[in-house]
């Protein structure tokens, strides 16, 4: 892998790393600013998984769309093209292909650099299956509440530090694999200690907040998919064990 490669990779984890936080927060808002939301955390999370179902099929079906649109504006590129090339030729044409070569230079620059954003952020089964990992998410934390009530805020919390802080320490400082994962062994164990210190923050016991950061690291390692395994796994440990 070339080091502009690794550059790429290291920013789009971090892109979507900022993304996935950005999303937990509303997630979050039923434990630290009810006030906000007037509606019972069930229905509350049931609104946003709809919300984000609706999207992701929205999404799913309009690819396609997509895709044609980005076929069309490839053959009106190839008209133009044969213009810009035939006013090199024709006196009676040269005028309009100059504007037409700053047009098409303008267009091919404004779609790769928005290509290039929307890269940064997807993963590769995100941009062939659309964003099930956000509907993951949500729907991990509305069973998390309906399962285990308000134990589901370490499922939110573990959704929102582990996660982060796997993906970014082991983009940035991994070193050694995990076999049969794509994590490593210093992302994993970055993410257990923050996750680790931030339970201990909001008032979990040492021993309790160890077994809540080794779960989420399990649930992260072995999940189908992390989102929805991380708060179910890690709620239900916090609900076993009774953590304060």
């Amino acid at each position: 892998m070339t080091a502009a490669l690794r550059d790429k990779r290291k920013l789009g984890t971090i892109v979507r790393k900022v993304l996935h936080l950005i999303f937990t927060i509303p997630l979050l808002l039923p434990f630290i600013a009810p006030s906000l939301i007037h509606l019972d955390p069930v229905a509350y999370y049931s609104l946003l998984t709809l919300i984000v179902g609706f999207v992701y099929v929205a999404y799913t079906k309009k690819h396609r769309l997509y895709i044609q649109f980005r076929d069309r504006i490839d053959l009106i590129r190839a008209q133009l093209n044969k213009i810009t090339l035939a006013g090199h030729y024709s006196p009676a044409t040269r005028t309009i292909s100059i504007p037409l070569e700053h047009i098409q230079s303008a267009l091919m620059k404004v779609e790769a650099k928005l290509r290039e954003i929307i890269e940064l952020a997807e993963r590769e089964y995100e941009r062939r299956y659309g964003y099930i990992g956000v509907l993951m998410g949500s729907l991990g934390v509305l069973c998390s509440y309906l399962l285990f009530r308000r134990y589901a805020l370490y499922g939110i919390l573990g959704l929102a530090v582990y996660d982060t802080v796997s993906a970014v320490a082991g983009i940035l400082i991994g070193k050694r694999r995990i076999p049969l994962t794509e994590h490593t062994v210093e992302g994993c164990l970055a993410a257990v200690l923050v996750f680790f210190t931030v339970l201990i923050a909001v008032g979990v016991s040492p021993i309790h907040a160890l077994a809540l950061a080794l779960t989420a690291m399990v649930a992260e390692l072995f999940g189908i998919e992390d989102n929805l395994a991380i708060p179910l796994a890690t709620s239900a440990v916090a609900y076993l064990l009774g953590s304060s």
